[in-house]
């Protein structure tokens, strides 16, 4: 029979091994375009997107006249029973975003209407700045308070967009086209009650075990 405090090491990797770690990604539309590329072209955009399902399929709004850009899309997945959420980032392509143009370019973007990552997409938008009619893509890492808004195995987001950069220089309004979106959700499998108690008794046989005695050497 095995005596765990003979192998506190063997029953920690054994415990571990339960404790999967895995993602749940899920994309809606392609990527068409290099993350920087530039000088693509309105038409461009619309013709590589052309049949993808609705809002990654056009381009939407307009940066002389308005309106501003303003789409929302859904997610659908699956999470497995008993599973946990240990981190969460959500990735989108975006034609025209225009963050050369002052100020902020995100006016909102929502999880569920009710989570805000409006900061957060600023701060991703902000740190890498796209010229009128470039191809950038963007992620949002979603902090721990949002989520329980994804164990429902639906999630939608919606962004609005803001203060555009025409040829004739910056204006109130921003139209862009998405290319495509991608959510990846990390889970980790919930250590069953054995496994737990494998555990505790791996650390108290850790604690136990006595500390080497320190050798004392002397130079000849």
């Amino acid at each position: 029979m095995l005596k765990m405090c003979a192998y506190p090491a063997l029953v920690l990797a054994l415990v571990s091994s339960r404790m999967v770690h895995a993602d749940i990604i899920t994309q809606i539309g392609t990527q068409h375009f290099t993350d920087g590329q530039s000088g693509i072209g309105t038409g461009t955009f619309t013709t590589a997107v052309s049949g993808q399902p609705a809002p990654f399929d056009n381009f939407y709004g307009s940066d002389v006249s308005g309106p501003n850009f303003a789409q929302a899309w859904a997610f659908n997945y699956s999470i497995p029973a008993g599973d946990v959420i240990t981190g969460a980032t959500v990735t989108i392509g975006i034609y025209d975003s225009d963050t050369v143009g002052t100020g902020n370019q995100v006016a909102s973007f929502l999880l569920d209407t009710t989570h805000n990552l409006t900061t957060a997409a600023n701060a991703s938008f902000e740190a890498a700045t796209s010229p009128t009619g470039g191809y950038k893509v963007y992620s949002v890492a979603l902090s721990a308070g949002d989520w329980s808004a994804l164990l429902s195995g639906s999630a939608t987001f919606s962004l609005s967009l803001q203060n555009g950069a025409g040829i004739l220089g910056d204006t109130a309004f921003n139209g862009a086209g998405l290319d495509f979106s991608k959510l990846d959700i990390q889970v980790q499998a919930a250590p069953e009650p054995a496994s737990l108690a494998l555990l505790g008794a791996g650390l108290l046989c850790l604690l136990r075990r006595p500390m080497p005695s320190p050798r004392c050497y002397s130079r000849s």
